[in-house]
This record gives structure tokens, C-alpha cells and sequence, in this order.
């Protein structure tokens, strides 16, 4: 059983890779997660596609207030202690789960997500209207980034290049 699970791991982690890489040589700047599917890329006779990323929290409903309004989504499915949002209007793209635990865990976030906008300081300010928290900003040649911190200090990052 351990096996299985090192090797369900394993693929998972190359696929991953084999994704980023692909994508990142068939790719033109303005199509950076959006044109790039993983569908086709077998590892092991399976196909991996992330389609949802999930945040444990101890008031989904609360969060939930923030990520529609952050992400401009909708509640598609609420079973109580966990929401399911998903793109408005039916449109195709990455789902969030936000699920209620009784115990968070502590300090950061193990991961995050990453945002790419044109304007930067205008979606931290946005987002920051809606109870987001600035935690702090970084820089590299060709890409700047502030980190961010939810309602519930799940922290996520918002980029631009440039």
C-alpha cells in the first residue's frame, strides 16, 4: 500500500513537471494558465489535472464572502461544511473548495496560489478593500509580487510582469 501511494506521489510530482515544462516552451506570455491543459499528459496510464485547489477554514461561508467578490466566481455547491465556488456564468476554469476544519493549520501555508494581473497595485487595493492583508512585496528582474493574506491569513500572491 505504501508503495501505491509513494508511486500515485511520484506521478503526480512528474506530471506536474513534465506540464510546467511543456507549457512553458508552447506557450506565448499571454496565454500563461489558460490555453495550457494538462489533459493528454499520461503518467502511468492516468491522466492528472488539478481542478480544484481547496483552503481549510473554520467559517467556509465567511471566506466565501471573500473569494466571490476576490475572484468574481459564485457558490456553485454548498453542502455546509464545504462550498464549492466556481468561474460565474458557467465558464471552465479552476474550481475552490473551501472546507471547515476544526483546526486550522498554524503558520503558513505549505501552498499558495499565484495570481497574474496587469495592474497590480490597483488588485491589491481591490483586494485589499475586500479584507485581504498585504504581507509583503518582492521583486525579480521581469516579474514584481505581493503576497496577500485572506480573512483567514491564507496567504496567496498577486503578479505582474514587468
Amino acid at each position: 500500500m505504501v508503495c501505491a501511494v509513494v508511486c500515485a506521489v511520484v506521478c503526480a510530482v512528474v506530471c506536474a513537471v513534465v506540464c510546467a515544462v511543456v507549457c512553458a516552451v508552447a506557450r506565448s506570455a499571454a496565454s500563461v494558465g489558460r490555453n495550457c491543459r494538462w489533459a493528454g499528459l499520461a503518467c502511468g496510464g492516468m491522466t492528472f489535472e488539478i481542478g480544484m485547489i481547496t483552503i481549510d477554514t473554520t467559517d467556509p461561508h465567511r471566506l466565501a464572502e471573500f473569494w466571490t467578490k476576490a475572484l468574481g466566481t459564485s457558490v456553485q455547491h454548498d453542502w455546509g461544511e464545504f462550498l464549492m465556488l466556481a468561474p460565474a456564468g458557467g465558464a471552465s476554469g479552476l474550481q475552490l473548495g473551501l472546507q471547515r476544519v476544526d483546526d486550522p493549520t498554524p503558520g503558513k501555508n505549505r501552498v499558495h496560489f499565484d495570481a497574474h494581473v496587469e495592474d497590480r497595485a490597483a488588485e491589491v487595493t481591490r483586494l485589499a478593500g475586500l479584507g485581504a492583508t498585504e504581507v509583503a512585496e518582492h521583486t525579480v528582474p521581469g516579474l514584481t509580487w505581493t503576497v496577500l493574506a485572506d480573512p483567514d491569513g491564507n496567504q496567496f500572491c498577486v503578479g505582474q510582469p514587468g
